[in-house]
């Protein structure tokens, strides 16, 4: 298990590396900060599990977010593997968008496996108003001539008012609600287009568990029954990418203002869907 500090960051984030203040630009694999108003997302850059800072403003203080990151299984392989290991090829701030991008087919695979011939370019949108936003969106090109059959994760490590004793449920929607007992009027909507499974693990079990060296598949269970520091996740299982084809997948942070509409929010609240294009 890996030590977490909360964090108590103000409703602007700005952060210095090697005593260089974080802004929009392009680069390597580096850290940013975009923003839309009072909210902000922060990317703390290569090899980091997606460790980021989500500054939504508004109804909540301080960053809500951990971690969050994409993984891959390709059919030939004997393991998840992270998107660039962490390590994305370009990264680029903008406005209120981060994007990354990356290439898998000369990815450091394990033993027996196979590179995955795919390139990549990652999103991160954040929105600020009445229903505040992270929307993170993957679109997966096949650059073989032959199909590849992937299964696709998403993980994330939430902490409503970075508070590292919230509890989960499952609404009908199949969204992941994040509560704290200690701001009952808020709440946290993790949600994902079209995804087949979910997985609700203590700490970071889960981001272990993508990480050892065998296959994991996400079983449909909040394996959390008390308010504890937990993180969750998504699969979309057996997605077929034809020879130059592109696939989308998107998830979404969000803040929702009152208990019952927890129950209620679906991913309309997302801009994007999941679609193929050749």
């Amino acid at each position: 298990m890996r030590a977490k500090n909360v964090r108590a960051l103000g409703a602007a984030v700005v952060l210095v590396f090697a005593g260089t203040t974080l802004a929009g630009g392009t680069g390597s694999g580096g850290p940013g900060t975009v923003t839309d108003g009072p909210s902000s997302y922060t990317y703390f850059g290569a090899g980091t599990n997606g460790r980021a800072v989500w500054v939504p403003g508004g109804l909540v203080s301080g960053s809500q977010l951990f971690e969050s990151w994409w993984f891959y299984r390709a059919s030939n392989q004997s393991r998840e593997y992270s998107f660039a290991q962490g390590v994305p090829n370009t990264t680029n701030y903008t406005g209120n968008v981060a994007t990354f991008t990356g290439d898998e087919s000369d990815a450091n695979v394990a033993d027996g496996d196979e590179q995955a011939g795919l390139t990549w370019t990652m999103t991160w949108t954040v929105t600020s108003g009445d229903i505040a936003q992270l929307q993170s969106t993957l679109s997966v090109t096949n650059t073989t001539d032959e199909p590849i059959t992937l299964n696709m994760f998403h993980y994330g490590d939430v902490d409503l008012n970075g508070n590292l004793s919230d509890s989960a449920f499952v609404n009908g929607n199949g969204d992941i609600i994040i509560q704290d007992t200690g701001s009952p009027g808020v709440s946290i909507a993790y949600a994902a287009q079209n995804a087949s499974s979910f997985q609700i693990e203590v700490q970071d079990d889960l981001l272990e568990l993508l990480n050892d060296d065998g296959i994991t598949n996400l079983d449909n269970q909040n394996n959390v029954t008390d308010p504890a520091d937990f993180s969750a996740g998504f699969q979309w299982v057996d997605v077929i990418l034809q020879p130059g084809e592109t696939e989308d997948f998107v998830i979404g942070f969000s803040i929702i203002p009152a208990p019952g509409a927890a129950a209620l929010f679906g991913l309309a609240g997302l801009s994007g869907v999941r679609r193929r294009r050749s």
